[in-house]
């Protein structure tokens, strides 16, 4: 339901919040039935002879039997006929309460033109009566004559200037299809109480009206004055997608995490990040955040900043014990550092890391890192080229896989072997500098066994 829409049904329920609705609650305290009850009472008590002073009028006593007898039908499911009685009771003693009643239950049932004849002669009687004036704009609404409901609306918005009253004439006039209109009395709300759905209503029909600009400056300088509520943000990060404006909808995303911290906002964030590129600020609102170093990992390892990569996936691993961040901080560490200045104790260290997570898991990506680890540093050719082939049971098409296995074949002296992977290896992968230099070296060792 849109927010025009609830303002309507708002005042259609003052037909539900006043009357005798149900047995209980009005019966049993109002009154006339406090009335009814000592008249019934003294008219069902069998005593002793004696004086007793009635104060009761006729008309008191008649008002109560008839009170009495709506109750009744309406207990009884008889609506039309209580209203009858409520009305009826309206005429005789001229209390609100019971036209109220009348109307209320007409309504419920869809006699809008009985419920407003009603509404009608009683402002006959009493033309400023406020109440029953906004009962009748309620009546027109409901039959869907909004002009009838303006004409209503506006007159009483003009005579008690209060926020609620301006509101309602602003959402018939958009019902209407009058937006110059409706923008008019709800900037008159705004002004009296700059509340977020008096800003989007104004909002709204500015982007209605083609001025999305001017729709977006105004949402913006009421955030910037009153603060980013869920609502209107989300109204404004919305509005901001659709014209293709990344970076306003992110920044308007981290305002209502750091505010509401709902994770949902992280996957938004997340999203429009990676869109528009800006991993950096990503970085930033993660660490800031500090709410998931998951999603910073991830980031990370997308910058490809191999060093920090590795600090999150340790701290993760630390935390969690989840040895698949161990393998992560192992591979990321040994990357951050360039090719030919591997330190000694960084290859120990990794060794040593990668053989604990493949003692526990089969991952053939691990597998065949450590494989080609051992391999490559001449450390244990012979154990290097089993986790290859451990890896290769799982994906035995990967020609990074080959690669390492046919190094490893190289390295134990098995240069035929290893020339008849590599051409499957070349036939795959052009210009890669490793496997260029493995081709040549096995080529070599071919030529050093002829």
């Amino acid at each position: 339901m849109s927010r025009f829409s609830s303002a309507l049904v708002a005042i259609i329920a003052l037909f539900a919040l006043v009357g005798c609705g149900a047995k209980n609650g009005v019966v049993s305290d109002s009154p006339e039935n406090n009335i009814s009850k000592k008249y019934l009472s003294m008219q069902a008590k069998e005593e002793e002879p004696k004086v007793i002073k009635n104060n009761v009028s006729d008309e008191e006593s008649i008002e109560a039997a008839l009170f009495m007898t709506a109750v009744d039908h309406l207990d009884e499911k008889n609506h039309k006929v209580a209203a009858g009685y409520f009305e009826e009771l309206f005429k005789k003693t001229g209390k609100k309460e019971y036209l109220i009643e009348a109307v209320k239950i007409r309504s419920t049932f869809g006699e809008y033109g009985e419920a407003a004849t009603l509404l009608q002669e009683a402002l006959l009687k009493s033309k400023d009566d406020t109440d029953l004036k906004k009962m009748l704009t309620a009546n027109y609404i409901a039959q869907k004559d909004y002009a009838k409901a303006l004409e209503i609306a506006d007159a009483i918005a003009q005579k008690t200037k209060q926020k609620e009253d301006y509101d309602m004439a602003g959402s018939i006039s958009y019902l209407l299809g009058d937006y110059k209109k409706a923008s008019g009395y709800f900037r008159s709300s705004y002004a009296i109480r700059a509340d977020d759905i008096s800003a989007d209503r104004i909002a709204t029909i500015l982007f209605l009206e083609g001025n999305d600009v001017e729709g977006m400056r105004f949402v913006e300088t009421h955030i910037r004055m009153f603060g980013c509520s869920k609502y209107l943000c989300e109204r404004l990060a919305g509005a901001y997608i659709q014209k293709g404006d990344t970076r306003g909808a992110l920044e308007v995303f981290k305002k209502l995490y750091f505010k509401n911290k709902d994770e949902k906002y992280i996957k938004k964030i997340i999203e429009l990040s990676v869109a528009g590129s800006d991993i950096d600020g990503l970085i930033a609102f993660l660490k800031k955040s500090k709410k998931d170093e998951k999603f910073l990992l991830e980031a990370y390892k997308y910058k490809k900043d191999n060093k920090n990569a590795a600090v999150v996936a340790m701290e993760l691993y630390k935390k969690t014990n989840e040895i698949d961040y161990l393998a992560q901080a192992a591979i990321y560490k040994f990357e951050s550092y360039p090719e030919n200045k591997k330190p000694h104790w960084l290859i120990t260290q990794t060794v040593k890391h990668l053989s604990l997570v493949v003692s526990k898991i089969k991952n053939d990506i691990y597998d065949n890192y450590l494989g080609y680890l051992l391999i490559d540093y001449d450390i244990d050719v012979d154990r290097g080229v089993g986790l290859v082939k451990r890896a290769l049971e799982k994906e035995p098409n990967t020609v990074f896989y080959l690669d390492s296995l046919a190094w490893g074949y190289y390295k134990q002296k098995k240069c035929v072997e290893a020339n008849e992977i590599m051409k499957k290896v070349v036939a795959e992968i052009k210009n890669d500098k490793t496997i260029d230099e493995h081709v040549m070296q096995i080529k070599k060792c071919l030529q050093g066994q002829k």
